[in-house]
């Protein structure tokens, strides 16, 4: 991990001889975070590399995958830079860090258990509507076995009333024949269906 891939604002401002760079990173932590405090945000990388082992490794002992405890670090340096400026030397750096590493992690958790009941809820869905049309088509197969056999004025009148779901009054009209009409053919239909079928319909 760099810190081009932290930040590209100012922290690749200021460029330190390999003699300072030495001299810096034997200095506590509380040291660097000054320098970072007044403007020195090439300092930043000491941290970076003093703790993005140990911080992708607390992730990974966690539970979480290589990838996720790579961004997970990374968001962590992210984090740690932006709140640099409240944060106050008391050589507490270390449990300062780690606390915002338990809170981005907790933060993942929660994520992904969102996203593992969105999923659960989105499958149990689908699963639920896969299962309703299978019993939809079955039962359309079923109906349209049934009335294959009917002469097509009786298969027209079943279909409006029991698929489309029309009343007698509105498929009298549609039909052009009375009411009492309508419930004649219906009533035939359904004793023909009876015996073609053996069953009550």
């Amino acid at each position: 991990m760099t810190l081009k891939g932290i930040c590209s604002m100012d922290i690749i401002r200021i460029g330190l001889s390999e003699k300072e760079n030495c001299s810096i990173d034997e200095r506590t932590d509380d040291t660097i975070v000054e320098l970072v405090q007044k403007g020195d945000f090439k300092a930043f990388e000491i941290l970076v590399s003093r703790y993005e082992k140990k911080i992708f490794r607390f992730f990974f002992r966690m539970g979480a995958q290589a990838s996720d405890s790579e961004d997970l670090t990374q968001e962590v340096f992210i984090q740690a830079f932006r709140g640099l400026s409240k944060y106050q030397a008391r050589n507490l750096f270390s449990a300062w860090i780690f606390t915002i590493a338990r809170n981005v992690y907790k933060n993942f958790l929660d994520k992904q258990i969102r996203n593992n009941k969105l999923l659960n809820l989105q499958k149990n869905s689908e699963d639920c509507h896969n299962q309703v049309a299978v019993t939809q088509k079955n039962s359309l197969d079923e109906v349209e076995a049934m009335l294959s056999p009917l002469p097509e004025e009786y298969r027209r009148v079943m279909v409006l009333k029991y698929i489309s779901d029309m009343s007698c009054k509105e498929i009298s009209q549609i039909e052009n024949i009375s009411e009492s009409a309508v419930k004649q053919r219906l009533f035939r239909a359904r004793e023909m269906i009876r015996e073609t079928c053996k069953s009550e319909f």
